[in-house]
């Protein structure tokens, strides 16, 4: 045997052995498309001996592919290549298996086209695992699409990388307006807090029925019950936060009714204790004071002094006692503007003392009102005391009464006083809260139960270093 011969010789040993013991199936047809040569690895993959194919055309193209393989055939014998062609392949016990799919033409020595060879690797598992990975996803991603609650994802630098349906309802803002921006939602006197909370989600911590608030595109204020957890990569590794919500707004709401009912309460007991201990020696000074007014003549002017202050002391006892218990109102018809011009009155010299300016602006032939007129005065006193006691360095206090719509008379006191932060606002009106530092709370929330018993609303906004304005809608008179 020449060098020659050896060397072909030795390279068909070597083809064969690669045939033989290679993991891929690997097999070779003719031109007519028959079986030449297949490998072990072919009749562990597919099922058919070799004997069982040589000489036929090749068994594994399943029927409804049959047409578009024989095309790729043609293309091939042409002199073409097709590698890593992902497609699927019938085995003789009748399954489809997914492989990856090479096909090269096979040329004599002269160069000419001759067949046709093919390797495969099966790639069932790993195409089962994809579609497993992509029915998880769909269930993922229908689950945060269909869920109640609020859901969004931020990446390490805050940016949000994905909403739900749920967040643009409760929250206001679309997907588009947020992904990429730092969250939102975050109301800026809890900033810092958010902060410390992601950077322990990001070291790895998680974070259940956290009850916070949160905002909205529209300013307002709400209650969620957060859930916080971090994100990982395949490698474990935190890339990010996620964070669920729910609005628990109605159930604070609620439990705020309660506490306030209960304040109420004790607010009430108290009111009636202390009113029946004061009213006992009222009565008697009273008395004494009218006897000393029989008898010295010299000193009346002093006495009815002191008479009108202890029935002002006296006036006071009964209105503490709204808080008690309701109170019998004497409702006559009267035109609020001179209820407020006797209340500007009342108020001006607080307001000099304290360097305020009071504009009245009241609207010309207002209808008139059923209202309780020491009531009413006792309502717009307390909130100008308020709105001067709100400017400690003065300012200008306007005070407007018009119409509000066919229906109510607005009445709008608007200082330019410090204002209340939104945290504080909301809690305005229950008893024994207060912003002043020697407040009760108690003025404001029998205002408002005054107001409420006759059938008027009040409204209160508030800004910080703005000022505040308190709304007084009372209810005209129903046309006979």
């Amino acid at each position: 045997m020449t060098a020659g011969e050896t060397d072909v010789h030795t390279t068909v040993l070597r083809l064969e052995s690669f045939l033989r013991h290679s993991a891929d199936a690997i097999w070779m047809i003719d031109v007519k498309g028959d079986v030449q040569q297949v490998n072990p690895a072919f009749e562990a993959l597919f099922g058919w001996l070799e004997e069982e194919v040589v000489g036929k055309p090749l068994p594994i193209v399943p029927p409804d592919l049959a047409e578009r393989i024989e095309l790729l055939h043609q293309k091939i014998l042409q002199g073409h290549k097709e590698i890593g062609y992902e497609t699927q392949r019938l085995c003789k016990d009748g399954r489809l298996v997914y492989v990856s799919a090479t096909l090269s033409p096979v040329r004599n020595t002269n160069g000419d086209v001759i067949g046709i060879s093919g390797t495969c690797r099966d790639i069932t598992r790993m195409k089962q695992s994809e579609e497993e990975l992509r029915k998880t996803k769909e269930r993922l991603e229908a689950f945060i699409s269909n869920s109640a609650d609020a859901i969004w994802m931020i990446d390490l630098d805050d940016r949000l990388l994905q909403v739900n349906p749920a967040f643009e309802s409760l929250f206001g803002w679309t997907e588009a307006e947020v992904l990429g921006r730092n969250l939102p939602i975050v109301p800026d006197f809890l900033a810092d807090e958010i902060e410390e909370i992601h950077r322990k989600i990001k070291a790895g911590a998680r974070i259940s029925g956290y009850e916070t608030q949160r905002l909205c595109k529209d300013g307002r204020l709400i209650h969620v019950s957060a859930t916080l957890s971090p994100v990982r990569n395949t490698q474990g590794e935190v890339i990010g936060v996620s964070g669920t919500c729910r609005d628990i707004t109605q159930n604070k709401q609620s439990e705020e009714m309660l506490i306030q009912t209960e304040k109420l309460s004790i607010a009430g007991q108290l009111a009636a204790g202390l009113a029946h201990e004061i009213r006992n020696p009222l009565t008697a000074l009273k008395g004494f004071v009218k006897l000393m007014s029989l008898s010295q003549k010299g000193q009346s002017k002093y006495l009815d002094v002191m008479e009108s202050e202890l029935e002002r002391i006296e006036m006071i006892v009964s209105e503490l006692l709204v808080l008690a218990k309701p109170q019998a109102s004497v409702f006559k018809r009267r035109r609020i503007e001179a209820i407020l011009q006797d209340v500007l009155t009342l108020s001006e010299t607080q307001a000099i003392l304290h360097n305020v300016q009071i504009q009245p602006e009241f609207a010309e032939g207002l209808p008139e009102i059923d209202c309780d007129e020491n009531q009413m005065k006792q309502v717009f006193i307390n909130f100008i005391k308020n709105a001067i006691e709100a400017m400690p360095g003065g300012g200008t206090l306007r005070m407007f009464a018009s119409l509000a719509g066919q229906t109510h008379i607005r009445v709008r006191v608007q200082d330019e006083g410090t204002g209340i932060p939104k945290e504080q606002l909301a809690h305005i009106g229950e008893p024994f809260y207060t912003t002043k530092t020697k407040g009760t709370g108690l003025g404001f929330m029998i205002s408002k139960k005054i107001i409420e018993g006759h059938n008027g609303r009040l409204e209160i906004a508030s800004e910080v270093g703005v000022g505040t304005i308190v709304d007084v809608h009372l209810p005209l008179p129903e046309q006979d």
